[in-house]
């Protein structure tokens, strides 16, 4: 009992210094930074390295993906006194490592390898091992409706022989049963699990027919195939989870005190602020009464302890999910995205508003505002006033719509307990325009409204720029004289202009020109070369500046409106350009739930402002990473100004 226990110890001590990459995993924990995370993402998980308890699967794993797999180590040690005779002790240490990982959204797989070996006293048989034992196995889990999720788990046990029993041989079990899990940790940090299903048992090929209760008990050599059930409740919390379970291994022909059963106590906790890392502890409490001088039969230990540690690596969030660089890859289109939701801070507020015609600034009567709250739509009133209902805190995806006007989407930051003022203006749709004109008898040469168009360089002085159009680069660039200035005839409408000197060019202007009033455009060269170009294998849009924002929020700085900028002039260059994602990364410092959530706020925020510049919400796609994809060292200041960026990949384009 003594060597196995100071073996056990030595390695659950040493197995949480290798996976926590020389950091110590018992840092100070603020609950404070953690409250963001919702408790509900805490799975624990059980000795053969599935979601669940220590005898009980849960329908729940962990959120898909490529890169995320989960580790561990789990030992038991178990105590069996007075069995089969007066003063006789039976114990046994069962230890494993398991792997556990999710490669698509509804499917687990799991595996583990581990040893037995007990110290028997009286010495009838001093020491029995196994080595190695292998577990596998699968689970398959769906959602049935809120809250409800069920399941088919597929267990398979191959046990090795024992050297010291005559005729041993390895036996392969199987067990399939059904799962179910009631999660309502969305309101209160309980989980209910159900397990029931069906074990073909072949252990008696190891132990062999006739054995003494004690070779029974040890290699779990069950008289006969078994009924399994077990029922098992959580307690989650931020930091830890505990647990209740009661199972039962209903064998046929032993009845219900013939049969294994217990109940079982357990507690995880997560001393790291990502969760990451997990220990294990828990005991099982024998209630089996069963005679130990009947053949055949199994008796529960007297008490059994549980030890273990698991660390989840490259763990991510379902935004993750689906990500590829192919140029033919399909994605959600961009209004079932901005319908998602983007806290669970469970913090709201309001947005309050006027929709206005943008050429009169007359009211808008009668436009649909679709909010981010899914299924609200909202219809603006006589003056052209709405009001939301609560909205999650957060960037809020709004589209605007009339019959008489283009569509307008746009983005607004909802900040908890405040009413959000922000007003859309509509432009009117070309049919609408139109429409007016189609009763006139006589074909008529379109209005020309002027618009005087300067260019100067980094000192103020005039050059002999081209114009040229971004939305229509067919048509024959306007030139400037040496005076850098003229004036120009254009039909009203918009407009997306850029200027070229030299091997420099512009950011891309945006304008709407009205009739009867003449517009004034100046671009001015800064002498600096471009600070966005597309890259050479045609991957990526790359920033020669780091975009910034406003500490600890998702508001762009001044210089980085201007990166931006450029980059919608790019984009409206190359419209062979398809579909580009923002991915947002930060560096590891705080809570990564946090992390997380603030780096989709920023490349939404990132996107929200390009669609404000003329790009089409349909070419793009925002996706927050946090602190997942590290591209230097977070050890170093220099490392975490490294990872605190926003890149462009190019996914979609036409060649």
């Amino acid at each position: 009992m003594r060597t196995i226990s100071i073996v056990l110890l030595l390695l659950c001590g040493s197995v949480p210094t290798l996976f926590a990459k020389d950091k110590n995993p018992f840092m100070e924990f603020d609950t404070k930074d953690s409250t963001t995370r919702s408790s509900g993402t805490i799975y624990p998980m059980h000795p053969k390295g599935a979601v669940g308890l220590f005898h009980t699967y849960s329908a729940l794993k962990q959120d898909p993906s490529p890169k995320t797999f989960g580790v561990g180590f789990m030992g038991n040690y178990y105590l069996l006194k007075e069995f089969p005779v007066a003063g006789a002790i039976t114990e046994r240490f069962e230890g494993g490592f398991f792997v556990n990982y999710t490669p698509i959204e509804y499917l687990e797989l799991f595996g583990a390898v581990g040893v037995v070996s007990t110290n028997n006293e009286p010495p009838a048989n001093p020491l029995l091992r196994q080595i190695p034992n292998f577990d596998f196995g699968a689970k398959l889990t769906l959602p049935v409706m809120s809250q409800l999720y069920a399941g088919l788990v597929y267990h398979g046990e191959f046990r090795n022989n024992v050297s010291n029993i005559t005729n041993s041989t390895s036996a392969l079990n199987h067990e399939i049963l059904a799962v179910a899990t009631y999660d309502m940790t969305s309101s209160i940090p309980v989980r209910v699990h159900l397990n029931a299903g069906y074990r073909v048992d072949n252990n008696v090929r190891v132990a062999q027919t006739g054995a003494d209760a004690r070779v029974t008990n040890v290699t779990r050599a069950y008289s006969d195939n078994a009924i399994l059930v077990s029922l098992g409740a959580e307690y989650v919390l931020d930091w830890a989870s505990f647990s209740l379970e009661y199972s039962l291994d209903s064998i046929s022909g032993q009845g219900f005190s013939g049969s294994p059963q217990r109940v079982s106590l357990g507690g995880r906790f997560y001393p790291t602020k990502d969760r990451d890392f997990g220990f294990t502890v828990g005991s099982d409490i024998g209630t089996s009464s069963a005679d130990a001088t009947t053949a055949g039969v199994y008796k529960e230990a007297n008490y059994s302890f549980y030890l273990g540690i698991n660390y989840l690596f490259g763990s991510s969030s379902p935004k993750e999910e689906g990500f590829s660089t192919s140029s033919d890859q399909v994605f959600d289109s961009p209004k079932k995205q901005s319908n998602q939701t983007s806290t669970k801070s469970g913090r709201t507020g309001t947005i309050i508003g006027y929709v206005t015609d943008i050429e009169t600034g007359s009211p808008v009567e009668g436009a649909r505002i679709q909010t981010c709250k899914e299924g609200v739509i909202l219809m603006t009133t006589a003056s052209g006033s709405f009001q939301s209902p609560e909205l999650p805190e957060g960037p809020c995806a709004i589209t605007v719509e009339h019959p008489s006007f283009k569509a307008y989407q746009d983005q607004v930051n909802v900040t908890a307990g405040v009413n959000s003022p922000f007003d859309f203006g509509l432009l009117q749709s070309q049919s609408v325009q139109g429409a007016v004109a189609t009763p006139a008898p006589v074909q008529q040469a379109p209005a020309q409204t002027g618009v005087r168009i300067v260019a100067r360089d980094q000192n103020g002085e005039p050059i002999a720029a081209q114009i040229y159009f971004a939305n229509d680069m067919s048509r024959v660039p306007l030139m400037l004289p040496d005076t850098g200035q003229n004036t120009f005839q254009l039909a009203p409408g918009p407009y997306e202009l850029f200027a070229k000197y030299k091997n420099q060019e512009s950011y891309t202007r945006y304008i709407l020109l009205k009739e009867g009033e003449e517009m004034y455009v100046e671009f001015t060269f800064s002498g600096e070369p471009k600070k966005v170009t597309i890259s050479k294998d045609k991957k990526s849009i790359e920033i020669s500046e780091k975009i910034q924002f406003e500490i600890g929020k998702a508001m762009l700085t001044f210089n980085s409106q201007k990166i931006v900028e450029e980059i919608a002039s790019v984009m409206l260059r190359h419209k062979e350009i398809e579909l580009v994602e923002i991915a947002g990364h930060t560096d590891n410092v705080g809570d990564a739930t946090y992390n997380l959530k603030l780096s989709q706020e920023r490349a939404d925020a990132v996107k929200a402002e390009l669609t404000k510049l003329g790009i089409d919400e349909a070419r793009l796609r925002s996706v927050g990473y946090g602190e997942d994809f590290p591209i230097a060292d977070n050890e170093t200041e220099e490392g975490k100004y490294q990872n605190r960026r926003v890149e462009f990949r190019i996914l979609k384009r036409k060649d």
